[in-house]
């Protein structure tokens, strides 16, 4: 895609609206882009809400008719599209191919079933760096002991018969 991340993302940020333009009274979020201000009641919308807002009054559309109808950048709608906020509807004619396994799917980078892989796969190595850290505490904890022991066994000790002859 042909656009810089931090710059959309700030593009985002500064279309959350904050403030009522009508009474200057502070907007409270409700959801799915939408806000309301706590004195008139009048719902205002970040991009997201504009597009959802689009897509529920009129069905389905291009991402190119949104972005004229809503004012909302086509670079804002891609990166919603490839973070997951907005789906693809219908056939996978434009669709992409999962970076792992060449699936096709709708939106983002890599597929269902490889993002379920991949999370099983970083829990299992969790449990396993669990598991090395007690087998290694024990192990630890044991040759500790062992050393302890050896230690003592091994010491120089004074026999007190022998200590009282001197």
């Amino acid at each position: 895609m042909g656009y810089d991340r931090d710059d959309i993302l700030e593009q985002i940020e500064k279309n959350i609206p904050t403030k009522c333009e009508r009474c200057g009274a502070r907007l409270y979020f409700k959801g799915s882009g939408r806000y309301v201000c706590q004195r008139c009641h009048i719902d205002y919308y970040d991009d997201f809400g504009l597009i959802k807002k689009y897509i529920d009054e009129n069905g389905p559309a291009p991402a190119v008719e949104i972005s004229v109808k809503t004012g909302v950048k086509l670079e804002v709608i891609d990166m919603l599209l490839e973070k997951g906020r907005l789906e693809m509807p219908g056939e996978l004619k434009e669709a992409e191919r999962c970076e792992r396994c060449g699936a096709l799917f709708p939106i983002g980078r890599y597929c269902k079933e490889c993002i379920e892989d991949t999370s099983k796969g970083i829990m299992n190595i969790f449990k396993n760096e669990e598991a090395q850290r007690r087998k290694f505490a024990i192990s630890k904890q044991a040759r500790d002991k062992e050393t302890k022991d050896k230690y003592e066994k091994d010491r120089m000790h004074y026999l007190n018969h022998i200590k009282d002859q001197w």
